[in-house]
């Protein structure tokens, strides 16, 4: 909701698709919480990025295959390449909330879940500055083949998906 809400702000004009669809169309697809694995949905999403768009994926990724069984394997699964990056620990922190600063030393808000990202080929996009995961990335960015997946395992307060749209939006 926040990232739509970010990308609206910005008068992007956005549709709204089944994890399905093609994304051949698009420069930017938000993937929020994609829980359950689906082959075509993770072919478009590889598709896409190797076509030289930009994925946004966010925490809890990836967890269950097409019979809604839990996958044994480090999320985000069937994207840990893509992402450039394995979630090795995750923890929910309920109504709790934990600062996270990104590369431009801005400090925000996270609460909810906090994923602990170990980065293959991505680089940190923010790091949270507290709690049981810190000095440790919150947010990821890998370029993969002509694109880029960023990973968000936290959920942020507003201010952060508004920056990350802008940025994005400008690009």
């Amino acid at each position: 909701k926040m990232l739509y809400k970010a990308f609206a702000k910005l008068g992007a004009n956005i549709d709204v698709v089944d994890e399905q669809a093609d994304l051949s169309e698009y420069k930017i697809v938000v993937a929020p919480s994609l829980f359950v694995n689906n082959k075509t949905a993770i072919e478009n999403i590889y598709r896409f990025v190797v076509g030289g768009g930009t994925l946004i994926m966010t925490c809890r990724s990836g967890v269950k295959n097409e019979s809604n069984n839990c996958i044994a394997e480090s999320l985000p699964t069937s994207f840990r390449e893509l992402i450039g990056a394995d979630v090795i620990e995750y923890s929910s922190i309920g109504r709790n909330e934990l600062l996270i600063t990104d590369l431009k030393g801005r400090s925000y808000n996270a609460s909810k879940w906090c994923d602990r990202i170990k980065l293959a080929t991505a680089t940190s996009y923010a790091n949270y500055s507290e709690g049981l995961y810190s000095d440790e990335t919150a947010v990821s960015v890998n370029q993969y083949c002509n694109g880029y997946a960023y990973y968000i395992g936290t959920v942020l307060e507003s201010g952060f998906y508004a920056e990350l749209a802008n940025k994005l939006m400008k690009s």
